[in-house]
């Protein structure tokens, strides 16, 4: 219609495609990255599992990216970010679906036909296994695994498509001068989304899982038991998923002064002999343009670097709030409200950074390739910050010893608790009295409790494990959650961590600068779609795949359920730290080794 041509502006163009990628990115990385933990607990996943995850979104993303961004040279580059729009909004709601499908998350200490209390020569088997009890049927849960790596293909499919073919659309439409900021503003925004995403799941991980209905009396977000509302999140994204694919449907294929913009950058490519070949008139000419691209040493230095660089960036941050659950004992909300302003700190700062440093600078191709580089060196430094984290504080049997024995290998048994017949009850932490934390009140030997209405907890008496107890300082033997005591280096790691994310957002334009100036105009959309898919199969698959094993690898505390379901309720924080840092410092010193090959060939 003639009223809405006002609209058909390289200016409305920019904020809708802004739009997408900010529901893009909370739904990606804000709230599928958020909520790992609460699914893992929820379904009985392993963190090895879980990061197959977002692999599979990987796999779909590469394998969409090149074919889209190929023929997205000869076809309507709007119409494909509207379907790639309304297919992430179909994965997200098909993310939420195992909530709707699965009965109410009961928590068996809040259950009225189970105790964990120690029964000294009772009949009754505490916490036995019944698997026609409500309290433990489950088994079929882990089989949801299957569906959340379905909906993952479906984000990722449609995921690819704003980087790749959004990228070019821009590009095409704006003045080449302009070009950078124009990109470095999509990025930009683009980390606005990731941030609101960490924020808005911090919010609704503080509701239980239930919501509407009220959490049992006591059960608080400090509890390793609870588990926050992770689906709302994935409602939400699909609504504003699909209300994003409506305009973008809308957009011409060409928009006001294309023509003009397409003459200016075909002079610049022959000022530097990246020559227009005529690709994408033919399905034909895809080998040819693969070939000459393959042939293009500082591109394939760029691919190589950019492999490298992802593997290292999404293999943590798909984790990145359960390594702050676990190396500075937070609890899921608050871990992934701090992800959330790590990241919108940082990484729009880091965005903005990269383009305002070539825009003042005037750097193309071979500058970018250099910034890149000098930046990469940086971050390298940057990164010691992650070796930072608190030690473990002692949990009977495990970390610190029952008694006067010594620790060698797990075992929640000992003579004070041998008859109260503990096999089968579930993880329930107490805080005893003597700073110790005990896996449940039938493992620290008490046999009596009341529910402390002022404290909101309950309170456990006559704990025969528990012993030397201060009368003047507690009047009780053990109170319900873990032990807690505040870690003096997380502000520190935040502040690190904050500048860490400046020096890897800021590699962004640049790199993306460095690639679309090598090849010739005709190349780019597909060059940054190779790149995109090659880097995403080759670098993001095993990076979550690699950290998770690393995760799982520091747990010290495992559960077997009657389900079959299992559950890691205490990690080592010094080796998931030393895991962390040798593998992640490695990955990068090869990033950056490319990226200087790549200004040294350029």
């Amino acid at each position: 219609p003639q009223w809405l041509q006002v609209l058909n502006h390289r200016l409305w163009l920019v904020i809708v495609i802004c739009i997408y990628a900010t529901f893009a990115g909370m739904l990606m990385s804000g709230f599928a990255v958020g909520t790992v933990t609460s699914v893992e607990k929820r379904f009985g996943l392993s963190s090895t599992e879980t990061g197959a995850m977002p692999s599979a979104a990987e796999v779909a993303s590469a394998v969409v990216g090149v074919t889209a961004s190929y023929l997205g040279d000869r076809g309507h580059k709007g119409r494909y970010l509207s379907v790639g729009a309304l297919v992430m909004a179909v994965g997200a709601f098909t993310y939420s679906i195992p909530h709707f499908a699965t009965e109410k998350y009961v928590v068996a200490s809040f259950s009225s036909n189970y105790t964990d209390l120690c029964l000294v020569n009772s009949s009754l088997l505490s916490g036995s296994c019944d698997a026609s009890s409500s309290v433990s049927s489950n088994s079929y849960l882990r089989n949801f695994f299957f569906l959340f790596l379905i909906s993952q293909l479906l984000m990722g499919a449609g995921n690819n498509l704003i980087w790749s073919v959004g990228t070019t659309y821009i590009d095409e439409n704006v003045p080449p001068v302009s070009s950078p900021l124009y990109v470095s503003s999509l990025f930009v925004i683009s980390i606005i989304g990731p941030s609101l995403g960490y924020i808005i799941v911090g919010i609704f991980l503080d509701m239980f899982v239930n919501w509407p209905e009220a959490a049992p009396p006591g059960l608080t977000p400090q509890d390793a038991r609870w588990i926050g509302a992770w689906w709302l999140c994935f409602v939400i994204s699909a609504v504003c998923l699909l209300a994003a694919s409506i305009p973008l449907f809308g957009f011409p294929r060409k928009l006001p002064g294309y023509e003009e913009y397409k003459r200016i950058r075909q002079e610049e490519a022959k000022a530097t002999n990246r020559i227009d070949k005529g690709y994408g008139n033919s399905v034909s000419d895809f080998l040819k343009a693969s070939r000459d691209l393959f042939k293009n040493v500082p591109f394939v230095c760029l691919f190589i670097s950019g492999t490298f660089e992802f593997l290292a960036v999404n293999g943590v941050t798909w984790f990145f709030p359960k390594i702050l659950e676990t190396q500075f004992r937070l609890p899921s909300s608050e871990a992934s409200l701090t992800v959330g302003y790590i990241s919108i700190v940082g990484g729009c700062i880091g965005m903005l950074l990269g383009g305002v440093l070539l825009r003042v600078l005037k750097l193309k191709g071979r500058g970018a390739t250099k910034l890149t580089w000098i930046i990469g060196i940086c971050d390298c430094i940057v990164f010691t910050v992650f070796l930072l984290g608190c030690n473990n504080l002692p949990f009977a049997g495990v970390t610190s010893p029952y008694g006067s024995n010594s620790v060698n290998a797990v075992n929640l048994t000992a003579s004070c608790n041998t008859d109260c017949m503990c096999n089968n009850v579930k993880y329930n932490a107490i805080c005893g009295s003597d700073g110790k934390t005990y896996y449940s009140p039938c493992h620290a030997g008490c046999t009596s409790s009341y529910v402390d209405s002022n404290r909101s907890a309950t309170i456990y008496h006559n704990c025969s494990c528990i012993q030397n107890v201060n009368r003047t300082k507690y009047s009780y033997d053990a109170i319900q959650g873990s032990c807690i005591s505040e870690c003096p280096q997380y502000t520190l790691f935040v502040i690190g961590a904050s500048i860490s994310m400046v020096s890897i957002m800021a590699k962004t334009v640049p790199s993306i600068e460095a690639i679309m100036r090598c090849v010739g105009d005709d190349q780019r959309s597909y060059a940054l779609g190779l790149v995109s898919s090659l880097v995403r199969l080759a670098g993001n698959i095993p990076g979550p795949l690699i950290i998770g094993a690393f995760i799982d690898q520091s747990c010290i505390l495992w559960t077997q359920e009657c389900s079959s379901t299992r559950t890691c309720w205490l990690y080592d924080s010094r080796n998931l730290a030393n895991y962390l840092y040798g593998s992640m410092i490695f990955v990068k010193i090869v990033s950056v080794t490319f990226f200087i090959l790549s200004w040294w060939f350029y």
